[in-house]
């Protein structure tokens, strides 16, 4: 079925027809020392005939083809919809996460496109965190050139799956993001005095930690030690549909 499913969903994208093909969840992000959300990663996902087809399934194939650029154009749009209409109204401090492939950001349009849809949507910039997703394309010149514009206007950007001091330090010497995203591994047992290592590295790079994966109140009480104040892992929340997230913490 999943095979089945990833193959409707590339024809589809193929033709720029998203309709039903994919949508979005999101996982809550919360704040360690209020234990409060706010705000909350996107996380794109395929629909077929009612169930859903991982990225993993084909995500790789939407990079070859140029795809991912209409993808992340068209998730992009209704992160910011959703921002307008179902959050910010309530929750004008909440934030979202969205992911980028390097191959989007080094499309010389992208940060002009970015810039028309907030004015569109009417959302302050403050309320978007751009994560660059691994990949084994690099940020090029054009790629670096919509970062700086895009912080400039006052977005800001996120490298994910860190996971290492030399993660560290590789990605903050392509860009200069606002944030670093904990890879879930420097979590796991065996990782006591590596990941203290890693957080102060990024802090010496003005880069603030979103930890991935948190999952019990030890890992917490490390991370606020290491003043890392912003987490997302099913200790807090798995990912939502998001009229659920809009249930669970806006509306309340």
């Amino acid at each position: 079925m999943s095979d089945i499913g990833s193959n409707f969903i590339l024809r589809k994208i193929t033709h720029s027809d998203f309709s039903n093909v994919v949508d979005f969840y999101v996982q809550p992000i919360f704040n360690l020392s209020s234990f409060q959300c706010v705000g909350a990663e996107v996380l794109l996902r395929g629909m077929h005939r009612h169930n859903i087809i991982q990225p993993a399934k084909f995500l790789r194939q939407l990079e070859e083809n140029g795809g991912i650029i209409n993808v992340g154009k068209y998730i992009v749009r209704k992160a910011f919809e959703f921002l307008q209409l179902e959050v910010l109204p309530q929750k004008p401090d909440f934030f979202l996460s969205i992911n980028l492939a390097p191959h989007q950001l080094n499309d010389e349009t992208f940060s002009e496109s970015i810039m028309a849809l907030q004015a569109v949507f009417a959302i302050p910039a403050k309320s978007v965190i751009f994560e660059i997703t691994q990949s084994a394309e690099e940020i090029a010149e054009s790629g670096e050139k919509n970062i700086q514009q895009l912080q400039n206007a006052g977005f800001s950007f996120a490298w994910d799956d860190v996971g290492s001091i030399d993660d560290v330090q590789n990605k903050l010497a392509q860009s200069a993001c606002d944030f670093i995203k904990l890879d879930r591994s420097c979590l796991k047992n065996g990782n006591n005095e590596k990941t203290p290592e890693l957080i102060i590295e990024a802090h010496k790079n003005n880069a603030s930690i979103i930890a991935e994966g948190v999952e019990t109140m030890a890992q917490t009480s490390m991370l606020l030690k290491h003043n890392v104040e912003l987490a997302q892992g099913f200790l807090f929340s798995r990912p939502l549909k998001k009229i659920d997230f809009v249930q669970s913490y806006i509306r309340t």
